[in-house]
Order: C-alpha cells, then structure tokens, then sequence
C-alpha cells in the first residue's frame, strides 16, 4: 500500500520500479539522480540530457502509464540489431601484395601467397525519440572475437587459440562501433538528429569484417582450419556501458582449406 505521498504505507524500502527510498531524505535513489515522490519529478538535472531535450527533471518524459526511467539518465534503445547480416562465402585469392618476412628462410617452390577470408555485414538501428527518454548517442556497437588456428600435415596438427577480445578494423587497427574514434568505410553512423555530427550522433550503424588471413604463405599439401567465435552487442554509454537487454548476439565463421 502507497500514501498519497508516495510512501510505503508499511515501511517497504523498495518502491516504484524497484527503487530504494532513502529514510532520511524521503526520496528515492535511482542510481545516478534522486526523484521527488512530493513533486513528481528529479531533483537534479539530467546532465545527458543536456542540448538534447528542454525539461531535464522529469521522469520517463513525463509519461509514466508507458515509460519507466530505471536509471534517471536518458538511454540507448534499439529498433533493429542484426548480426552477422549478408553473410559471405570463403573466398581464397591470390593476394596483391606478397609479404616475406627476413627471418624467414621459405621454399617458394613449396608455397602459395593467399588472401583466405570469408566477409559478413553488421548493422543497428536506433530510435532517437523525446517522450520515451530514446537518445541515438546513447548507443554504440561493440564486437569480440575469439580466433582458433589449426593446422594439419598428414597425422599430425597444431592448434593455436587467441583468447576472446576487442575486435579491430583491418585498415585502421582501431576498435568497432567506438563513436569517439575516427570513421573508416566499414564502421559507420549514419542518419543524424538534423544539425547533428553523424558519427556522434548517428541513429544507424552499418560495418563489415572480413576475418582471414592476407597476404599470407601457405604451404602446398598442408590443411588449414581457422574457427572465429564472435559476439556482437550494442552498449548504452549513457548508463555505466551497459548491454541493452537482448542486444548480444554470437556467431562463429569457419575457414577451411588445403592448398
């Protein structure tokens, strides 16, 4: 049972949307501001919010029946995530560039120089939307990929595990999805608020990888097996980095070959 004031009627600490109420202040603690049961609103200012919507102490935009605010900042919510999207066939070529190592003595007669790789899409959608507290910045796209080399001559093979880490775009060597880092042709943000930066602000991620080996010397006879074990997810920088709930998704690319 509520009061009128929007205090447990039986000393119950956890209100509204599972927030506690502090004993000494009366208002109740929604991890990053503190509401106001008296006057229906925050008691300090959105600063996330700042340039973006005008009110920055109300809750969930003022509509309560619909929205909830669970953490009194504004957030990343997602109309669309899918990944991987278009997702390519194996592809083995004769690379551009051929690279030999100086430390490495290498029959050439016994070897091929290859680009070995298989491509796939990503791509987000987010939804910029000032009654339900939405805010495209708030989103960005991250992926991980654990790598799994195996090589097999005859009976005998030799595997090589790179534990899980941050993705990186090949031309760039910088991470995915990161808004603060430079714009490259296969990670973008696009479709702005108007007057808004598109990488800052973008309301649609589109990227692609290509994992692989490039301009690599393999050797004839010899079976190569590559295993990529990826996840992707969208994250809200408005709330801790946070994964947006049901926005992680994983997948794996195989590469397999003898030369």
């Amino acid at each position: 049972m509520i009061n009128p004031g929007g205090i447990s009627a039986i000393n119950n600490p956890w209100l509204y949307t599972g927030q506690r109420l502090d004993s000494e202040t009366r208002l109740i603690y929604f991890k990053n501001r503190y509401f106001s049961t008296q006057e229906g609103r925050f008691v300090s200012r959105d600063l996330l919010a700042q340039g973006v919507y005008i009110h920055l102490y109300q809750y969930s935009s003022s509509n309560p029946m619909n929205f909830t605010d669970p953490t009194g900042f504004i957030k990343c919510c997602v109309r669309e995530f899918d990944v991987p999207a278009r997702k390519g066939r194996q592809v083995v070529r004769d690379s551009k560039q051929i690279i030999v190592f100086p430390w490495a003595k290498v029959d050439n007669s016994l070897t091929k120089e290859k680009d070995f790789y298989q491509r796939f899409n990503m791509k987000a959608t987010f939804i910029q939307n000032k009654n339900r507290g939405c805010c495209c910045s708030c989103c960005s796209y991250r992926q991980f990929v654990k790598t799994t080399y195996t090589v097999k001559r005859g009976n005998e093979s030799e595997t090589q595990i790179i534990d899980e880490e941050e993705d990186i775009v090949l031309q760039t060597g910088q991470r995915y999805g990161h808004r603060d880092l430079k714009e490259s042709s296969n990670d973008i943000y696009l479709n702005p608020p108007e007057g808004k930066d598109k990488r800052l602000e973008g309301c649609k991620y589109v990227g692609f990888d290509a994992p692989g080996q490039y301009k690599h010397q393999f050797i004839i006879g010899v079976e190569y097996n590559v295993d990529f074990d990826f996840r992707g997810e969208i994250i809200d920088t408005c709330n801790n980095k946070h994964v947006v709930d049901g926005q992680s998704k994983k997948w794996a690319i195989n590469l397999k070959h003898t030369f």
